[in-house]
């Protein structure tokens, strides 16, 4: 493991990525359910910032990948208006479970 955590760091540190390795591993499919969305409705860009919301808030920060809160951040970070963000929250976390 060690060998791995040192050649990702080299990795990511060539490509401007802090990696942190002590954070959850955890099922990611409401992380994918957030990025199929935006895909489908705001297309390619949105998602794109998402993607990079959550990776950064999971490889750098060690948060939990698919925690109402992470998920949430990363729509918030879209600069979104506020009632889209609960709208998209009832949509996700209510309706889609």
């Amino acid at each position: 493991m060690k060998m791995y955590t040192t050649l990702m760091s080299a990795y990511g540190a060539s490509a401007g990525i802090n990696y942190k390795f002590g954070g959850t591993v955890a099922n990611t499919l409401q992380a994918h359910r957030i990025i199929q969305y935006f895909q489908e409705e705001k297309g390619p860009e949105v998602a794109d910032k998402l993607v990079n919301s959550l990776y950064r808030q999971y490889f750098e920060e060690e948060k939990h990948p698919s925690s109402e809160f992470t998920l949430l951040e990363a729509c918030k970070g879209l600069f979104l208006h506020s009632s889209f963000c609960l709208t998209f929250e009832y949509i996700v976390f209510v309706r889609g479970s």
